[in-house]
């Protein structure tokens, strides 16, 4: 039987954020369990909770990488990955969530060498970069990993002052094998960047949470990137802990009911209560 993990990379400072990202993963009853990989050295409570609540901690070890490369270019992903024992993941960032059950994208990673979500600036391809808020790859995939750590090491250099990381020398190697992956269609997973119509609608279906596009497509996870730009002429929608700035942002500003399920997640549902059904609920 095939071993299929959703996964993402955590240390101290993300924590709150992933407990936000495992509920959503709860919230829509996905089958497959979730792992983190502890490239930092997490807090040993943290760790003993997160096995409480069913999740599974993987720990990665530096070894011989600089710290340059191990930290700066973001090789610990690539070295976690390489010495996972999983045949296919699914791979997240924190600052993700859940907006949909992707149990499906297990089927297409099979056929394909990687699945990716392109990423998108001003209405074109931003060259051949993937957006690191989710990739699935299977084991038969890691050759690709293994060549990239070894361009990260050859050139540890994208440019005069930039650091060759892991995802810029992943989609490198990508575009000159002509390797074959599948791009899911941007608009139902995430906002990527200035390519995205802000305005999304928000239904309740069967007690859970559904956002739609303008265009009726379903938005199925949103990738925040860390935080929302709090500048009133600024184009970029990204997210924060400043809760009230960011209900009022994203609301006002933009149309957009996504940082509204962020807080809801956050602050109104445990672990226990994200399980309840609506049959389950009944006024206390």
């Amino acid at each position: 039987m095939s071993k299929i993990r959703y996964s993402t990379f955590l240390n101290n400072i993300y924590y709150e954020q992933f407990l936000v990202l495992y509920k959503s993963y709860l919230y829509y009853n996905h089958e497959h369990p979730f792992r983190v990989y502890d490239y930092n050295s997490l807090d040993e409570e943290k760790v003993g909770h997160l096995k409480e609540i069913g999740v599974e901690v993987i720990v990665v070890n530096k070894g011989d990488y600089s710290d340059m490369m191990y930290y700066h270019q973001y090789a610990f992903k690539w070295k976690g990955l390489l010495e996972s024992d999983c045949d296919i993941e699914v791979l997240l960032d924190c600052d993700t969530i859940f907006l949909d059950n992707l149990d499906d994208l297990v089927e297409k990673i099979k056929d394909c060498e990687l699945v990716v979500v392109p990423e998108y600036m001003k209405n074109a391809r931003v060259g051949n970069f993937f957006n690191i808020g989710l990739m699935g790859y299977k084991k038969e995939s890691k050759y690709l990993l293994e060549k990239s750590i070894q361009r990260m090491i050859d050139q540890p250099l994208r440019n005069e002052i930039a650091p060759n990381t892991e995802m810029f020398s992943l989609c490198d190697i990508v575009e000159e094998d002509k390797v074959n992956v599948l791009e899911l269609p941007w608009e139902e997973y995430m906002h990527l960047w200035w390519n995205h119509s802000s305005k999304k609608t928000l239904e309740i279906q069967d007690g859970k949470f559904v956002v739609k596009n303008e265009d009726g497509s379903r938005v199925r996870f949103y990738h925040f990137t860390t935080h929302i730009d709090p500048f009133k002429d600024s184009q970029v929608l990204r997210f924060a802990y400043d809760y009230e700035t960011t209900n009022r942002m994203w609301v006002k500003r933009f149309n957009n009911p996504v940082g509204l399920i962020y807080n809801h997640l956050s602050q109104c549902e445990n672990i226990n209560t994200i399980l309840e059904t609506q049959d389950e609920w009944k006024i206390r």
